[in-house]
């Protein structure tokens, strides 16, 4: 095993003690997407978590992470004093965003036009033709998804049937606009099909009721003056679980709800 060192996505929260990594690493010719988290209390560290989706990816993950050599820009860039947000508001709007999948409804959420979104090295926005495991119930053909930027994607209703379970927020990087949120994402938890918007419903390819998983995820959000402007996330599949042995021994502290900002 071996790291790649030009790919590095960091944060550090001064006031919670943890540090957020994000990179690449070589696995027996495979090319990994994987996260760590450490805090540090006292000058020890207390806590690491990982995740390293080691073998529960599809191959085209892996091949498309091998072509990555270095995150985009905007994750190292320290952001303007003027253009920064308090830490409240910064896990606001990142958490807005799993309430408007969760509600079916992503208007109120500040993205910024054109946001792109990277899972585990894969681009599932602005990337024409991507394949989502998704089908129409009458053998229709897709709409397609993957050419919309993040706002598109996530008013497209193709997650409407989704949850977002033990979602916390313990990295919050001020200087750099960086949140990092931990959840435990269940595709089609809620219904068996998804409704989307000016389509109707689609299900999983292999029919529905057929998603039974979690995705165990760690998604960093860059914000920048109050907008989402750049996703990327790591995850690993594991049997459908509604509960994170972090999320009991370090619950969210949540600001208020989100409010629309139309």
């Amino acid at each position: 095993m071996s790291i790649r060192p030009t790919y590095a996505i960091r944060a550090a929260d001064v006031r919670t003690g943890n540090i957020g990594y994000l990179g690449i690493a070589d696995i027996g010719g495979k090319a990994v997407p994987y996260s760590v988290r450490l805090k540090v209390s006292h000058g020890l560290i207390t806590e690491i978590e990982t995740i390293l989706p080691e073998s529960s990816l599809p191959a085209a993950f892996y091949e498309q992470t091998a072509k990555q050599v270095a995150p985009r820009p905007t994750f190292r860039e320290t952001v303007p004093p003027a253009e920064r947000e308090s830490r409240d508001e910064m896990i606001l709007i990142a958490n807005a965003h799993y309430e408007g999948l969760e509600q079916a409804d992503s208007r109120p959420v500040p993205f910024v036009p054109g946001c792109h979104r990277i899972e585990n090295g894969v681009a599932l926005t602005n990337n024409p033709g991507f394949a989502y495991p998704v089908a129409a119930k009458d053998g229709r053909a897709l709409p397609d998804f993957g050419a919309l930027d993040c706002k598109g994607l996530a008013q497209s209703g193709i997650f409407d049937a989704d949850l977002i379970n033990a979602r916390r927020f313990p990295i919050v990087d001020e200087e750099r606009g960086l949140v990092f949120a931990y959840a435990f994402y269940q595709p089609f938890a809620k219904a068996p099909c998804a409704t989307t918007e000016n389509y109707g419903e689609v299900c999983p390819t292999n029919g529905p009721g057929t998603f039974k998983v979690t995705s165990v995820m760690v998604e960093v959000f860059k914000i920048t003056g109050g907008q989402i402007q750049a996703m990327e996330s790591v995850w690993d599949i594991q049997p459908q679980t509604w509960r994170s042995v972090w999320w009991r021994s370090n619950p969210p502290q949540l600001p208020a709800k989100f409010g629309s900002n139309e």
